[in-house]
């Protein structure tokens, strides 16, 4: 049993991550992962589609790292990675349907420089928005600086 942190993310989150994490190391995979974790009720019953924020940091930790100690660090990383892939791409959907025509409603390409602040404060607003992340965009100059103040994946280090 985890011990839960009372800080949530929306079940769509936690869904792609497991339905993506179930095609990249089929269902035995990811069962022994969650069984590792902690988590085996989420073998069965994986969290609806939805933007209701249920799903406990301390769950998604626990997720991370059951991935980790069933794969070696090295494997949890690719499986990890190409998640993370996924949940972007899933991310970038949004963004360009709210924001995409917008951009290009001049019938010019609006430059990288102006797309990917307007992209970073995005993300960052829909986290906070939508779950108990708390993450904030600075412009550094030649960079920017995504900070993720409360990180679910990090929750059980913390």
């Amino acid at each position: 049993m985890v011990e839960k942190s009372g800080l949530y993310l929306p079940n769509r989150i936690a869904r792609v991550m497991l339905v993506t994490l179930s095609d990249l190391m089929g269902e035995h995979g990811l069962n022994a992962a969650l069984h590792r974790a902690g988590l085996p009720e989420y073998q069965q019953l994986i969290p609806p589609d939805n933007m209701e924020k249920v799903f406990d940091f301390a769950d998604y930790a626990a997720v991370c790292t059951g991935v980790t100690d069933t794969y070696g660090p090295r494997g949890a990383k690719v499986f990890m990675i190409r998640a993370g892939r996924a949940g972007f791409l899933n991310g970038i959907q949004g963004f360009i349907q709210q924001y995409g025509a917008s951009l290009e409603a001049t019938g010019k390409l609006v430059p990288l420089s102006i797309k990917l602040p307007l992209f970073l404060k995005w993300i960052a607003r829909n986290y906070n928005e939508t779950s108990d992340r708390l993450v904030e965009v600075k412009d550094a100059g030649n960079h920017y600086l995504y900070i993720n103040n409360r990180c679910p994946v990090c929750w059980d280090a913390l």
